[in-house]
């Protein structure tokens, strides 16, 4: 059986795919069956035919059908995307606000915008959640040099650019007593990576999770939405300092970069 490739161009809009034969030897084969074996980019699939005798209407069939798949894997990227645009905009506009503001008056006077790496959806992923049974309160370094009682809640299991991690997360004990309060539902997902201290603040970064994310025992890390702590911007706050378990052994080139205080 002869086999060849059919490659083949998709245009996304807001509502439709448009499908673009660019490369192909269709001209000298009657009829053919293919299956998907290579994609290029997420634009541009290619896929491997066979000749065989079979009506020219399963080639239509197929991109019929696949349309549809491919149209919501494109569209499920494109909010994924929009999401931590706009979170990282919220962010922007929170520390440009006088109101809501922590920078100074002479910061706040010379702020255009936090920074951000470009926004990359490699670096969400989906990990694993593990409840720690039993777990014993400790205590987190803070910037200040005093410290703060936390409490493992579990620990998150994932892969990243071929890497395998286990990340803990924890929860204030404050919040364990108390979790009616405001904020009694959050997390505390601190880490450090090889970034920090270079591009990115070097006492680490936070992502805000709540318990009602974890969602049969799995949990979505957008680390575009990684945030610095006050401590990144101004004098006067006390920021936990990630503890040596939440130091990535990678560069997590996602989320808010380090910030010149006297820009």
């Amino acid at each position: 059986m002869g086999s060849f490739y059919l490659e083949i161009v998709i245009t996304h809009t807001s509502d439709r795919l448009r499908f673009e034969v660019i490369d192909s030897y269709m001209n000298r084969l009657d009829t053919f069956v293919f299956f998907i074996c290579y994609c290029k980019t997420r634009q541009k699939i290619r896929f491997l035919c066979f000749k065989k005798k079979k009506p020219m209407k399963l080639l239509i069939l197929f991109l019929f059908c696949t349309s549809f798949t491919i149209h919501a894997q494109i569209q499920e990227e494109t909010n994924n995307a929009r999401s931590a645009r706009e979170y990282q905009e919220a962010l922007d506009a929170t520390y440009s606000n006088a109101d809501s503001t922590i920078l100074s008056r002479k910061q706040l006077r010379k702020f255009k915008t936090l920074g951000f790496f470009p926004i990359n959806l490699k670096y969400r992923v989906q990990a694993d959640f593990k409840r720690t049974p039993a777990a014993v309160p400790f205590m987190i370094m803070t910037s200040s040099g005093s410290e703060r009682e936390y409490v493992s809640y579990g620990i998150l299991s994932f892969a990243l650019m071929g890497q395998n991690f286990d990340l803990p997360i924890y929860q204030n004990t404050k919040y364990v007593k108390e979790p009616n309060q405001k904020y009694g539902q959050s997390l505390f997902l601190p880490f450090t990576d090889y970034t920090s201290g270079v591009e990115s603040y070097g006492a680490g970064r936070y992502i805000y999770v709540e318990i009602s994310d974890i969602v049969n025992n799995k949990l979505i890390i957008d680390f575009n939405k990684a945030y610095n702590p006050y401590c990144a911007y101004t004098t006067g706050y006390s920021c936990p300092i990630p503890p040596e378990a939440n130091d990535l052994k990678i560069r997590i080139e996602a989320g808010v970069k380090a910030y010149d205080k006297e820009h």
